[in-house]
């Protein structure tokens, strides 16, 4: 099964939890408009998401192309 997640417009703030790291299923995902911040769990997952899944946060960072990281 595959898996969706969408988080956008929701005022979360603090990091993206580590434990979603391990949502081997997850195929896209958007946390956009959200007050997150800090490093983006390091997974297969999360660094084949684009940009745009995170645009409008406080100060994520990580390894996707064009985050600072």
């Amino acid at each position: 099964m595959r898996l969706g997640l969408n988080l956008q417009h929701n005022n979360l703030s603090g990091p993206i939890p580590t434990s979603l790291a391990s949502l081997t299923s997850l195929i896209s995902a958007d946390f956009s408009r959200n007050q997150l911040e800090g490093q983006l769990p390091d997974s297969r997952a999360f660094s084949s998401l684009h940009l745009h899944s995170f645009i409008d946060n406080m100060d994520l960072c990580g390894t996707i192309k064009g985050m600072k990281p």
